[in-house]
């Protein structure tokens, strides 16, 4: 049997490589410039609301404290499972090592900044959130505390 005219066995495109079944790890970052400023000056300015707010009402401290703090902690697991996939993105094996060994997290993150360089800054931005909530939230409850007639 002859085929149609026009119709010819058609080659396929090469298959993109896969990496562990997931897309590059280039793919899994965010095309913004100037993420990195972005998101310190956005954790400086939720500090800054925490900061003047609890100064105002004194009686929302532990609410506040309780509210950034796991805010923080939701910033910090978003970037940590973000930069997870990357590094299985990457290669299995390191993912696997990425995410149970803390000395192979450090180690990978300084050895591919340009990769998992976004999802690291929320990481440690949502650490740095979490525990000056925290500590401020302490502090200024010792100072309420202290400043109550008859509290000594």
């Amino acid at each position: 049997m002859s085929e149609p005219s026009g119709t010819k066995d058609l080659e396929k495109p090469p298959a993109r490589p896969q990496t562990g079944g997931l897309a590059a790890p280039a793919d899994w970052r965010l095309p913004l410039r100037g993420f990195i400023p972005l998101v310190l000056v956005t954790t400086l300015l939720l500090q800054s609301v925490f900061w003047l707010w609890a100064r105002s009402v004194p009686l929302a401290i532990p609410y506040l404290v309780i509210v950034w703090s796991f805010l923080g902690l939701a910033l910090t697991l978003v970037g940590m499972g973000w930069a997870a996939v990357i590094a299985l993105a990457d290669d299995p094996r390191r993912g696997i090592l990425f995410a149970s060994l803390p000395p192979y997290l450090i180690w990978y993150t300084c050895t591919r900044w340009p990769l998992v360089g976004q999802p690291m800054t929320v990481f440690f931005c949502g650490l740095a959130l979490s525990a000056v909530s925290m500590w401020s939230g302490l502090e200024m409850l010792k100072a309420y505390a202290e400043s109550i007639p008859g509290s000594n």
